[in-house]
């Protein structure tokens, strides 16, 4: 019923589909209408209809089947109309009037283990315990504190000190491989008698020396 509703409005109303001609500014907020679901009442209906007319053509018997037929229809609309009311408003947790919690007050089988065995220790010590043990709990971890701040900012300098370290070291062996493959060159170069010409008669030179047809691969 509501997706025709909508289909209905969409199709009626051009302000749903039309967006150059909707105000800019928001409607006023309109009273919603609560309305009864048709289907429902046509339901409610056809079983008023349908009990009128098993009381005037129809003898039923105490423990007949039309009976049964009826009393299954009457329990679901008892249920379905249960299930319409508002439910029932439940009361506070915790009087209004109740500005701190005590330990007793709260149901240790709803928290997980470990808020219940802190549930538990603050159950069974006084405030002036528990102030005593967070202080001191504090002074331990200040007191190791500083320390591992140290090792902290030692650690990052060592491996700031590694990192350039080995940037050095690469940078070295790159010049050192150029410097290496440069002689190689040479050599090879000399070898072979091309130290001091050009790439371009070389390449000339071994275009004379194959045969016509060949192609040098």
């Amino acid at each position: 019923m509501i997706k025709e509703s909508l289909l209905k409005d969409f199709a009626n109303k051009s302000e749903f589909s039309d967006w150059f001609n909707r105000e800019e500014s928001a409607p006023p907020p309109t009273k919603v209408i609560k309305k009864p679901n048709p289907r429902n009442i046509e339901l409610e209906e056809n079983l008023i209809g349908l009990e009128a007319r098993l009381k005037s053509y129809v003898k039923i018997p105490p423990n007949g089947t039309c009976a049964d037929q009826v009393y299954r229809l009457r329990e679901e609309r008892d249920q379905w109309r249960a299930l319409a009311k508002p439910p029932p408003s439940l009361p506070p947790l915790f009087p209004d009037d109740t500005r701190e919690l005590s330990p007793s007050q709260i149901d240790a089988s709803l928290l997980d283990p470990e808020q219940a065995a802190i549930l538990a220790e603050v159950s069974g010590t006084s405030a002036l315990d528990l102030r005593n043990q967070a202080v001191e709990r504090l002074r331990t971890l200040q007191s190791g504190l500083e320390f591992k701040v140290d090792q902290f900012a030692n650690g990052v300098h060592k491996l700031e000190q590694y990192q350039e370290t080995v940037g050095r070291v690469a940078d070295k062996i790159l010049a050192l491989s150029a410097v290496r493959l440069e002689d190689r060159d040479r050599k090879e170069k000399e070898e072979i008698g091309t130290r001091d010409l050009p790439m371009q008669e070389v390449l000339r030179s071994l275009s004379r020396i194959l045969p016509e047809g060949s192609s040098a691969r």
